[in-house]
């Protein structure tokens, strides 16, 4: 399916996701840029026209529905023989990833959850629409923990046939299974509300009520037995919470609270009463909604109705009967009760010694049963601060913090992304548990170092600014690749990268051309200032060489190319300076020159025409400045005195 377009708007991209009778993909939608998550019907069921019914089913119970906790439905459609419905893309994970990442969540975390789901569910219900399918991989949790109810593929109507069955077989996911379900009897609300006590059970124990391999035997576990009480999993659990949890779960659908909303409220009193405000492993294969015998299940519930009738009854007819069944079994099968009550006696006895020597002596057995740590908890996508919180009373266990953290694409800032010893390790009585935790600092890991051929270097920054890298930019000359385009990387692509890795990027400039300058005026200055005066030009000092001259030592007398002359950039050009020994004259600034400076203002005016040459002293600043003094005779010019530099 990837890179098909479906209805010719929606492209699809990757695959997301998947269930019994369906996957899931995120797509875009071309003509409203938006993303969009798309549920196409698996191949082997394109031609059974039950699954597709149902398929429809889902796209019709869902597109009537409109709530926060709902995924929204946007379109549906077939093409060449592919069913597919359009639905609103969620970010997150499904519940059941979130409960075997966290374990077991808070009693006040189970709490806003469950209200969250009775909402979207009561919403379905006025509608008169029973999801039939509540379960945690059909609940996402999204950004803030809000949670969105999805996945009405086995929904009806309540105005239509309630069975769960087709011919012999039931239809739902077992674990979380109503018993009416089970015995493919009528469903209705109530149904949805059991499956809700069923979620609300796993979210504050981190265990399902009823667990077996063969899913029938679970099947009969949610029709004759009772769930083990949440308060004796988890002590913290308020009493209350635990009664609304178990009245959701009662066998009898009578005795079970008769709407979504009714839970819903109970739900918010309790809330209220504590005083508390919240919001208004990826599945396995036995996880999805499947088939399974629903006339073993009636079978063998009908059977165990009837012994318990024949157990209980008292009149004659009823112990006849009994006497009667106990005479046909085997002298194996009579030993088999006398056999299990002695090895519950045996193990009584054993747990009553244990419990006695270590209320006479706690340390008789060692630390580990006195304060119930025995194997290294899994603190990975915790929260460093919870953690060292929930801690802080524990004396035999020290949470140590790595210096450095570490990048992370699935962990944000603060959250433990790694830990040593790993989870599950046993733990030896009385010794002291160090566990050592590396938290991640909320950075992306960069990964390998991309491609940036034949890219601008507008897109190479794009790229790394996106990976939080950093990198320097040398620019030169190249004839093949057009200006502010990559010529080489430093690192080659697909070197692995890290944060200390240096990124150098060498960009075009374009091709080389030769550029002509104009020579400064230099006559005057001092070598320093020339080379100065040459640099700001584009252009460098060549040789320097030295005569005798009137001018004072340094300065310069002589240049070559000339004022004016047109010289290649970054060419250099030669000069003469003054050795102060008077032999010969100094060189006279061009006839084509001003008196005054070429380049700048001139420090001072005659007040009357001279006779006599203007002398040129050099100046501090890097432009040569002509200072032409006031004759004191018309034969005689006074000279400034030296300006050093």
């Amino acid at each position: 399916m990837v890179g098909k377009i479906l209805g010719e708007r929606y492209q699809v991209i990757k695959r997301i996701g998947g269930g019994g009778m369906a996957e899931v993909y995120k797509a875009r939608c071309t003509l409203l840029n938006r993303y969009v998550a798309i549920k196409v019907l698996r191949n082997e069921f394109r031609d059974d026209k039950e699954f597709i019914a149902r398929f429809n089913t889902e796209a019709q119970a869902a597109a009537s529905l409109t709530h926060p906790n709902i995924v929204s439905v946007y379109d549906v459609g077939c093409e060449a023989g592919v069913h597919y419905i359009v639905m609103e893309y969620v970010e997150g994970v499904t519940l059941k990833e979130y409960i075997c990442q966290n374990g077991v969540l808070s009693w006040k975390q189970a709490l806003d959850f469950t209200i969250q789901i009775c909402q979207a569910i009561d919403s379905a219900h006025r509608k008169g629409i029973v999801h039939r399918d509540i379960k945690p991989q059909n609940i996402m949790v999204c950004e803030n923990n809000v949670l969105k109810v999805m996945d009405f593929g086995i929904a009806r109507n309540l105005n239509k046939n309630g069975q769960t069955q087709d011919g012999k077989n039931a239809i739902g996911t077992v674990h979380y299974i109503s018993p009416e379900q089970a015995r493919g009897g009528y469903v209705d609300e109530k149904t949805d509300i059991y499956s809700i006590g069923v979620v609300l059970y796993e979210m504050m124990t981190g265990r399902l009520p009823f667990n077996h391999e063969n899913p029938v035997s679970v099947a009969i576990m949610h029709m004759q037995q009772k769930p083990t009480p949440p308060r004796e999993i988890v002590l913290s659990i308020p009493a209350a919470l635990e009664d609304i949890c178990l009245r959701a779960m009662s066998k009898e659908q009578v005795q079970r609270f008769q709407t979504a909303g009714e839970m819903l409220r109970s739900l918010r009193e309790f809330q209220k009463n504590q005083g508390i405000h919240t919001h208004s492993q990826p599945e396995e294969e036995d996880s999805f909604t499947k088939k399974y015998d629903a006339e073993q299940v009636r079978k063998r519930d009908t059977e165990y109705t009837k012994s318990k009738k024949e157990k209980g009854g008292d009149d004659m007819e009823n112990r006849e009967k009994v006497r009667k069944n106990v005479k046909k079994k085997s002298k194996k099968e009579n030993k088999k009760p006398i056999i299990a009550a002695i090895v519950t006696a045996v193990i009584l006895v054993s747990v009553l010694t244990v419990l006695l020597i270590n209320w006479i002596d706690p340390g008789f057995f060692g630390g580990g049963a006195k304060d119930g740590i025995t194997r290294i908890p899994n603190l990975i996508g915790k929260d460093l601060e919870k953690v060292l919180e929930e801690y802080e009373d524990e004396d035999r266990v020290e949470i140590i913090e790595e210096e450095d953290r570490i990048p992370s694409d699935k962990y944000d800032e603060g959250v433990i992304a790694a830990q040593s010893p790993k989870a599950g390790t046993k733990i030896e009585d009385n010794k002291k548990i160090k566990i050592k935790v590396i938290v991640s600092n909320g950075e992306k890991e960069a990964g390998k170092m991309p491609s940036f051929a034949g890219k601008t270097l507008t897109d190479a920054k794009k790229a790394l600014n996106k990976l939080g890298l950093e990198y320097e930019v040398v620019e030169e000359y190249n004839d093949s690749v057009s200006r502010n385009g990559i010529i080489r990387q430093i690192p080659k692509a697909g070197t692995k990268l890290d944060k200390d890795v240096q990124i150098i990027l060498y960009v075009s400039k374009g091709e080389e051309k030769d550029e002509e300058i104009s020579v400064p005026y230099l006559i005057g200055m001092s070598q320093t200032q020339a080379k100065n005066a040459l640099k700001e030009a584009g252009l460098k000092l060549g040789s320097v060489t030295v005569k005798p001259s009137d001018e004072p030592v340094g300065t310069v007398i002589g240049q070559d190319p000339e004022y004016q002359d047109s010289v290649r950039e970054g060419g250099s050009v030669n000069i003469v300076i003054s050795s102060g020994e008077g032999e010969e004259e100094p060189t006279k600034a061009p006839t084509a020159e001003p008196t005054v400076e070429p380049t700048a203002e001139p420090t001072a005016e005659p007040t009357a025409e001279p006779t006599a040459e203007p002398t040129v002293e050099p100046t501090t600043t890097s432009e040569p400045v002509a200072i032409t003094p006031e004759p004191q005779t018309a034969e005689t010019v006074a000279v400034p005195e030296e300006v050093t530099e």
